[in-house]
């Protein structure tokens, strides 16, 4: 869940603060023509807005732009403050991202820790997991935008703004005409397929790392030398043995016992044997049983 909503936030806020793609979307709208703001105009309000969501100020939004060639403020009172409500949500949006990323450390730093070689697939599945719940939820949400994003727009404002300031008149009022239907629709279905490869970057890299860690560790069904010490209820339980033995000196491999690897890696809940080499078997037995 934090890996997805890393993902998700980290590409809104790229698309947020990347200048190129809003005067790229003007463009493609013929926002300069139906405005009457210049390109040049155009890219001053796309920069003083994305200014405005990075400021930690809470002076309201103020834009001066020439349109037609006369200069004038460009939003309303309501516009001022519907995107006043628009960087409120974004900051939050901010928080979730850090938050994500933090635990994401902790928990990858805690898994080094204690488990060790043995981290490397417990990590490679929160990878292939997070990044296979994230693309299939994006790819939900992409397919229904594709057919009915109207509603699914209307719907998201009606939840992110139900304070209801979000409606304006296309004919007065300049907010929806730099920033049209269309802009946020491209914008969004950019913002879903970023997501996507991301997702399916991070779907390689768990595969790539279940590989190496496999490597770095002994085969238990394919080693004579090995011998089932214990089968755990979960894997959690054995990767805690495993840490004991490891500390003590001895190793020892954990596997699934009911199947191996399927589209979601490597199930944790189900039981897990817990192998070591012969010679260490009884010392080993003791040891668990001294300290468990």
């Amino acid at each position: 869940m934090a890996l997805g909503l890393l993902l998700v936030t980290t590409t809104v806020r790229c698309a947020a603060e990347s200048l190129p793609l809003y005067e790229a979307l003007f463009e493609r709208h013929s926002v300069s023509e139906r405005t009457g703001i210049t390109p040049e105009g155009l890219a001053h309000v796309g920069r003083e807005v994305q200014a405005y969501f990075a400021s930690s100020s809470d002076d309201p939004l103020s834009v001066e732009v020439e349109v037609h060639g006369v200069p004038r403020t460009l939003f309303n009172e309501n516009e001022v403050s519907h995107m006043a409500d628009v960087k409120a949500l974004f900051l939050r949006v901010y928080r979730v991202q850090w938050m994500s990323a933090v635990l994401l450390v902790m928990l990858t730093v805690a898994a080094a820790w204690r488990l060790h070689t043995g981290a490397y697939p417990v990590i490679a599945s929160w990878l292939r997991r997070g990044a296979a719940l994230t693309g299939a939820v994006i790819l939900a949400l992409g397919l229904l935008s594709v057919v009915a994003f109207r509603q699914v727009f209307i719907v998201f404002h009606y939840i992110g703004f139900p304070q209801g300031n979000w409606v304006f008149d296309p004919r007065t009022e300049y907010l929806v005409q730099v920033f049209p239907f269309g802009f946020w629709r491209d914008i969004t279905l950019l913002i879903g397929a970023f997501i996507l490869l991301g997702a399916a970057v991070l779907w390689g890299a768990g595969g790539a790392l279940r590989m190496y860690g496999s490597r770095s560790r002994p085969p238990a069904q394919e080693s004579p030398e090995l011998t089932c010490l214990r089968i755990y209820q979960n894997e959690p339980e054995a990767r805690l043995a495993e840490g004991l033995l490891h500390d003590a000196g001895i190793r020892s491999v954990v596997r699934p016992e009911l199947g191996g690897y399927g589209v979601w890696g490597q199930n944790p809940l189900t039981p897990h044997g817990l192998w070591v080499l012969r010679t260490n078997e009884d010392e080993a037995r003791a040891l668990l049983e001294e300290t468990c």
